[in-house]
């Protein structure tokens, strides 16, 4: 009878070792199956990334080039010669230095309509120079903030691109001073941020002439591309 058990015993230990051997099998076979799959999920998804990564960035292009075609047709409706820059030139620059700040390039177009027609030689009675009208300590101040734009001389803010890359910069300046506030900041290209502020701590209101100017540009400007 004990031999019996003995042998029982022993058929049970054979199949308990055998079962948990084939479980250690399994179980490892299973864990590199899953490592597999998640190693192939986590390839996927990385290249899908890339791919979406690459699609946006490939729009972003297409919208520039897009806008720049738009801007060029604009501009050509004026009576404008750039010396040595073409009409391309100058709509890429309004368009790259808006994408650069988060600005949109058409409301950059309609200040540079209302404040000087297009016309890069203009100078106002008041010494703003240029396209955008840049007083030159305004524009020195602007060209000490960016890293990549110098201006010593006022010749310098005569040129079409520097003074629009001056302009989108100092317009962004102004949205920044005035919280993302886009009258109070196209108020203050006009009027001077000191006079908005003076106009605010007063409790007075601030002249819109100038606002509802850009504003009626921008209109005429983008109804033209819609149409």
């Amino acid at each position: 009878m004990k031999k019996i058990i003995k042998e029982y015993l022993n058929i049970f230990i054979i199949i308990g070792i055998s079962l948990s051997v084939f479980s250690f099998i399994f179980n490892f076979y299973l864990l590199k199956k899953v490592n597999y799959y998640v190693s192939y999920s986590e390839d996927l998804k990385n290249r899908y990334e890339k791919l979406q990564s690459d699609l946006d960035n490939t729009m972003k292009v297409l919208n520039i080039l897009i806008d720049v075609r738009r801007i060029s047709a604009l501009i050509e409706q004026f009576d404008t010669n750039y010396n040595k820059y073409t009409i391309t030139d100058i709509a890429y620059s309004i368009v790259e230095e808006s994408v650069k700040n988060e600005l949109d390039p058409y409301l950059m177009l309609a200040i540079i309509k209302t404040e000087s027609s297009f016309n890069y030689k203009s100078v106002s009675r008041k010494g703003a120079i240029g396209l955008m009208q840049l007083l030159p300590n305004t524009a020195y101040y602007i060209s000490d903030k960016v890293d990549d734009l110098s201006v010593q001389n006022k010749k310098e803010i005569f040129d079409p691109v520097v003074n629009i890359r001056l302009g989108i910069n100092y317009f962004r300046y102004l949205l920044e001073k005035f919280e993302g506030n886009i009258e109070l900041a196209i108020a203050a290209y006009n009027l001077g941020p000191k006079n908005v502020f003076r106009y605010i701590s007063k409790g007075r209101k601030i002249p819109k002439f100038y606002y509802y100017k850009v504003m009626e540009n921008y209109s005429e400007l983008t109804s033209s591309i819609k149409s």
